[in-house]
């Protein structure tokens, strides 16, 4: 066995070695002491003595006492427990939490032994002796490797977790300054959260926690160690959501005006705000705390919405930062002002009062601003940027957002003063303007006279700003917000594109093209798509070179890695399909569906099959001749169906059914019915999975059986797909059978259940088109279909008579159906 010397010259090689050879040395010395029993105890040693103030050799250590433990059974079952209290008897408070290592090896190995019997006895004997971490730490590790387990299981963890309050509360009353204090309270809070998430039936079982929670927050208890406060809140949390209307709400407010006189953290204070979510939007709850409102407001939202030190310093020097503080987007995590505006925006749906306050403490807080030349601006943005969290709450009857917003219509000559400040304050505004007031009857001449000004400086900064010598780095972020603001509102619906200048629009696109570069955002991606749509019929020849620089940042955005320019794809797409209906070049489209083929090449439809599907509906909707990549589309869709376009199948028909009708007779079989018919045999096979396929295949089969019947190669598929659709009884299985008969009406009529199926279910303008096809050549077929003409002609009367009533939903594609020359037809049969 080596002696302790050489022992820490092994471990030291573990992470500090100078090759891998020397630490694969190392390794191997280490493991071949893995024989000996005493290897444990010559560890421990170590880590008393004052060598193991080195944390990484005293981690180093405990990972060789870990892989010890894995190949010495004897030694785990007989003597490991007691060498988890000799190891917390002797590591300072800030190693303690290394012991997890060790002890989810000791679990993992009883659970797969003997379940928990050993180790439920383990835990509470360990809950009573002088080092309880030890039980703590075991319980922790026991809760998160149960991935399942029964009721028995839950009661006796429940009954572990009750002797824990007890010594955490001798602990804090007896101890309060020992640092293993914030320890215990972190593995209570954890592994409680995890198990009544799992466990809980009643709030009963949960009032002794919250009310203990309650008590700790409110002490101010604090660990250098871990945030308990965090910890804490989470418990409260998890309680108002499994049982919002079950706690008390005073004692939780009153712990919280202590908790935020102590420097609150960014994730606690994330806690907190989710925690008012429930209260605020639960009625009794609510009503608990409506008499305090205004202070609640005032005290615990306000302050997020001030402009920090940090905020103004990310102003002028990270302006990636700022918006993200003060525009947050599609986030994987939350943050205080977003969950504050998150709550807030909840809160105020439910009780319109809310947004009431909020806007008369913005007004409070503008009050004493009205002096532009001497007012604290960032106080301006503050209180412009809190208006904005309940904003999009407005309401006909709230006297103090109508006071707000004609104080600050006064105010509008923010942007045009130089005070780069108040201009993006008031930028920032527009961006969360209520949609609901914009399009509300209420004062409707000064409406739209304040908004139309909105939106037009909104347009002009965008078009027009650059700055000056003393805030040049900030334009990129003027113009994010213009663009935001004026986006905003142009996709409400209120303005009409002849309201503008026409010379501003192309300098406002260009910009807000650099700028969607530079900030990939969801929201600079609405605002370009709300540019696009909006102005489409201005653009004229300026729409070929934005469909060049959309289909550049739509392929950015796809490969983008943050998740919000993944999620703005979309808005690209749609504003691409709206100017592809301005497009003369038909090159254009070629180079569009070019790189749709890269797309589907480099495998991007597997995630953007949705946004990819409007590009090739643009190009096929709009090119006015048959160009070489026009020709290829039917094989890319069959592309995306193949690949993850299945559940889009309804789009790719009806692209298709786009494609058969402007292009279907200048084409060979090759191009179109082939890749159609490879299309349907995917979804027959398996036919169900999806609810869209019965209508796509409905489209499919009225595209190569009625509108291209010079195909031959269809007749054999009739007999091959009509038993899968006569046994379905539904309108799109009725009218999937109508479109074959105008191929081959004997194999569909001779069937009695595929007839039965057509004559009941086919919708009326299915029906009366297949039923004038048989009546029309009704002496070329066999006796037996000729005998069926009496009921035919009852189904045709119904259809007649569905048609022209108000009854009649018309959710069938008329572009298969000359109904005038049909109709004809039966009036003179009649």
């Amino acid at each position: 066995m080596i002696n302790p010397e050489t022992l820490v010259q092994c471990l030291t090689a573990t992470f500090s070695g100078t090759s891998s050879a020397n630490i694969q040395q190392a390794e191997a010395q280490l493991a071949q002491q893995y024989q000996f029993p005493e290897f444990p105890l010559m560890i421990l040693q170590m880590l008393s003595s004052p060598i193991a103030s080195n944390r990484s050799l005293s981690k180093a250590g405990i990972i060789q006492v870990n892989l010890f433990l894995l190949s010495n059974e004897q030694f785990l079952v007989e003597q490991s427990i007691s060498f988890l209290h000799q190891l917390a008897s002797i590591l300072p408070v800030d190693l303690l939490p290394m012991i997890e290592f060790l002890s989810n090896t000791i679990v993992k190995y009883y659970i797969l032994k003997d379940g928990h019997t050993f180790l439920f006895s383990a835990i509470q004997s360990s809950l009573a002796s002088q080092t309880p971490i030890v039980g703590f730490i075991l319980l922790n590790s026991l809760i998160n490797l149960q991935k399942k387990a029964d009721k028995s299981f839950y009661q006796t963890a429940e009954n572990l977790f009750q002797l824990e309050i007890p010594i955490l509360q001798n602990g804090l009353n007896n101890s309060p300054d020992d640092q293993i204090n914030g320890l215990l309270l972190h593995y209570f809070a954890e592994v409680y959260v995890l198990h009544f998430i799992e466990f809980v039936t009643t709030p009963e079982q949960l009032i002794p926690y919250y009310q203990f929670s309650i008590h700790i927050l409110q002490s101010g208890f604090t660990s250098p160690f871990f945030d308990v406060a965090d910890d804490l809140l989470d418990i409260i949390l998890n309680c108002f959501i499994l049982y919002p209307e079950s706690f008390d709400v005073p004692s939780f407010m009153n712990a919280s005006i202590s908790y935020f006189q102590k420097s609150p953290s960014f994730s606690g204070l994330t806690y907190f705000f989710q925690i008012m979510k429930v209260i605020l939007c639960t009625q009794s709850t609510f009503s608990v705390v409506s008499s305090n409102l205004p202070q609640i407001l005032q005290s615990f939202f306000q302050p997020i919405y001030q402009i920090t030190e940090e905020d103004q310093s990310n102003f002028e020097m990270d302006q990636s930062r700022f918006l993200d503080s003060i525009l947050p987007g599609i986030e994987e995590f939350e943050t205080p002002r977003s969950s504050a505006s998150n709550c807030l925006y909840e809160a105020s749906k439910i009780n319109p009062q809310i947004s009431s306050i909020v806007f008369r403490l913005c007004l409070q807080q503008l009050s004493n601003s009205t002096d532009l030349a001497h007012c604290n601006p960032w106080q301006i943005f503050s209180a412009l940027f809190f208006f904005s969290s309940c904003s999009s709450c407005f309401s006909e009857n709230c006297e103090e957002f109508h006071q707000f917003l004609q104080f600050v219509s006064k105010q509008m000559q923010f942007l045009e003063t130089q005070n780069i400040i108040l201009l993006a304050s008031s930028l920032v505004f527009l961006s969360n303007f209520p949609v609901a007031y914009l399009q509300s009857n209420t004062n409707a001449d000064v409406r739209e006279s304040v908004c139309f000004n909105f939106v037009g400086n909104a347009i002009n900064v965008l078009a027009s700003f650059s700055g000056n010598e003393s805030f040049v780095n900030i334009v990129p972020l003027i113009q994010y917000l213009s663009s935001c603001a004026a986006g905003h509102l142009l996709s409400t619906d209120v303005f009409e594109p002849t309201q503008f200048p026409p010379d501003i629009i192309p300098p406002a696109i260009q910009n807000l093209f650099i700028i969607s570069q530079q900030f990939p955002t969801e929201r600079i991606a609405s605002a370009l798509s709300s540019f696009v749509q909006f102005f489409n019929s201005s653009f004229g020849q300026f729409s070929e070179n934005c469909v060049t620089t959309l289909m550049q940042l739509l392929v950015q955005y796809m490969n983008g890695e943050s998740v919000e320019a993944r999620k703005s794809a979309t808005l690209f797409s749609n504003a691409i399909f709206a100017l592809c209906s301005n497009i003369q070049n038909p090159a254009l489209f070629d180079c569009i569906l070019n790189e749709v083929g890269m797309m589907i090449e480099e495998r991007l439809s597997l995630n953007f099959c949705e946004e990819i599907l409007p590009l090739i509906d643009g190009c096929v909707r709009n090119c006015k001749i048959l160009t070489q990549q026009i020709i290829s589309v039917p094989q890319m869709l069959m592309s995306l169906i193949n690949e993850e376009g299945r559940e889009e199948a309804i789009q790719i028909a009806s692209i298709c059914k786009y494609f058969a009708l402007k292009f279907g007779a200048q084409i060979g079989p090759e191009i179109l019915e082939e890749p159609i018919i490879a299309m349907m045999q995917l979804m027959v096979e398996d036919l169900g999975m999806y609810d869209e396929d019965y209508e796509a295949i409905l489209t499919f089969c009225q595209i190569l059986f009625i509108l291209l019947p010079q195909y031959e190669n269809t007749l054999q598929l009739i007999e091959e797909w009509a038993p899968s659709f006569s046994e379905t009884s539904s309108p799109e299985a009725g009218d999937i059978l109508a479109a074959m008969i105008h191929k081959n009406p004997v194999i569909i009529l001779e069937n009695e259940e595929s007839f039965m199926n057509w004559i009941s279910n086919s919708r009326s303008k299915s029906f009366l088109s297949s039923a004038a096809h048989i009546l029309m050549h009704i002496q070329q077929l066999p006796e037996n279909i000729q005998s069926l003409k009496p009921q035919i002609i009852q189904g045709v009367q119904q259809r007649l008579t569905i048609l022209n009533s108000e009854e009649y939903d018309n959710d069938e594609n008329d572009e298969f159906f000359n109904m005038e020359t049909i109709l004809a037809f039966y009036q003179q049969q009649h």
